[in-house]
């Protein structure tokens, strides 16, 4: 007790101490639990963010003029190169192997 009996107090000045050992630990396990809800929301948006990149799309209308990539392959981000050129566009020598454009008597393959 920091006043005694009929003594003077003042606004604001403590009156008595209570142990605050007990509580200090809940507020410590609920911001230990709070860090542990952000890292593992971290976690779960980085794991949706990579199922995300899953699906390769197009990001324009062509003709697909190589493919760099076989079923069962495994493809990281670094390995991947253009495989497809829009309508109308000059297709680079080096994408096809060599050739600007596929042969007239090419026929499709494999569907």
């Amino acid at each position: 007790m920091r006043l005694q009996h009929a003594g003077e107090g003042k606004a604001g000045q403590l009156c008595a101490k209570i142990d605050p050992r007990p509580y200090q630990v809940i507020v410590d396990q609920v911001e230990l639990d709070e860090s542990t809800i952000q890292q593992r929301q971290a976690e779960l948006h980085a794991a949706q963010v990579n199922l995300d990149y899953t699906d390769i799309v197009s990001p324009v209308d062509g003709t697909v003029v190589a493919r760099n990539i076989t079923l069962g392959q495994t493809v990281a981000m670094a390995e991947l190169r253009p495989i497809s050129a829009p309508d109308g566009a000059q297709r680079p020598a080096d994408d096809v192997g060599g050739a600007a454009s596929p042969p007239s008597d090419a026929s499709p393959r494999g569907r």
